[in-house]
């Protein structure tokens, strides 16, 4: 994670509780991925799923893009750290990640990941992008990693919410 300056009293509880982050990362020169991104996401899936049985976290949402990421996990900031320290694709320089500090922020943070592929004029349904860890919630798919999503996007009023766009 980026280095931040705190003291150590802080530094020593910030690793000791458990915190929502959003990551994201783009490619170089934010150009989209040379291979197929149904590739991309297959990789994505693949070290997803050795560092998540490496690193007891809980991932909530995921979502490939053409030159970039978003992520939604929850865990201790050190094992975090670690985890994303593994989690390096060819693909992505630095990744950059953000401390969910309310949960309203959590529900404009998770609205804003699922719809990306809206935002870029991919889908019309977040639901629809099988890039996506909702394409595989919504039809009661295997993921590569267990999701933790507390949500329950399993109803129309939900679903609605979540299409609903906020964003300019």
């Amino acid at each position: 994670m980026q280095d931040q300056k705190l003291s150590t009293t802080q530094n020593q509880q910030f690793k000791r509780y458990i915190y929502t982050f959003h990551i994201t990362a783009r490619t170089y020169n934010d150009r989209y991925f040379e291979r197929p991104v149904s590739q991309v996401w297959k990789e994505c899936l693949k070290e997803l799923q050795k560092c998540q049985m490496k690193f007891p976290i809980d991932i909530i949402s995921f979502v490939l893009m053409s030159n970039h990421y978003h992520l939604l996990i929850k865990g201790p900031a050190h094992v975090v750290q670690s985890f994303l320290k593994e989690f390096k694709l060819s693909y992505f320089k630095e990744y950059k990640y953000e401390v969910i500090q309310s949960k309203k922020y959590l529900f404009h943070t998770y609205k804003y990941i699922y719809q990306n592929p809206i935002r870029a004029n991919l889908v019309k349904r977040a639901e629809d992008y099988p890039y996506s860890s909702m394409y595989y919630l919504k039809r009661r798919k295997s993921f590569a990693v267990p999701l933790v999503d507390k949500y329950g996007f399993n109803d129309e009023f939900k679903m609605t919410w979540l299409n609903q766009s906020d964003f300019p």
